[in-house]
């Protein structure tokens, strides 16, 4: 028999996927600018990290993104290797590393102050969007022919004031939600 806290879990787990799902397919074009939408999947794979954990998290949005190589059209309402190989495969890729390192963050983030909003805005920002812009940049600098400063400007110069919005989204949000270490949290 499974533990309730670990049926809980992979609940929650269930419902992120869910999410990242739902909230991939919600995206806005920005076609002379760039050949990558954008969607609100970052925050989904944010979220995951931060309020399910790095196991979990990680788990629950590499998921995903199998589903969606196998040719499910879960991302984008797009699947198969062409999207994982295609302009937004590098940035696909890492959302499961992303919420991993996130969630692995923000577990070490345990004060309940507003200092603590900033580190895991910082957490988020720094892991959850401009890590995923490691290998995105990468990937389409190279599928494009392009140099990496053009990609910067192509397929990351549009989205960074979002991803900043995103992570601020997800610090306010993780902040009250987010799991602690045991004996950590304080009762009010």
């Amino acid at each position: 028999m499974i533990a309730k806290p670990t049926l809980l879990k992979l609940a929650l787990a269930l419902l992120s996927a869910v999410l990242l799902v739902i909230l991939s397919n919600v995206f806005l074009q920005l076609a002379p600018l760039s050949r990558v939408p954008v969607n609100l999947a970052t925050f989904a794979v944010m979220l995951a990290g931060a309020l399910l954990g790095a196991s979990y998290g990680f788990f629950s949005v590499l998921s995903v993104v199998l589903l969606t190589a196998v040719g499910l059209p879960l991302l984008g309402q797009q699947g198969g290797m062409d999207l994982l190989l295609g302009a937004q495969g590098g940035f696909l890729w890492m959302y499961p590393v992303c919420a991993g390192l996130l969630g692995l963050a923000v577990s070490r983030i345990t004060g309940r102050d507003l200092a603590s909003v900033g580190l895991l805005f910082l957490a988020a920002f720094g892991l959850g969007s401009l890590l995923d812009y490691t290998t995105g940049l990468l990937w389409f600098a190279h599928l494009q022919h392009v140099s990496l400063v053009q990609a910067w400007q192509s397929a990351c110069i549009p989205y960074l004031v979002g991803d900043v919005l995103k992570s601020l989204a997800v610090a306010v949000i993780a902040w009250p939600l987010r799991p602690r270490g045991k004996g950590k949290r304080k009762r009010s």
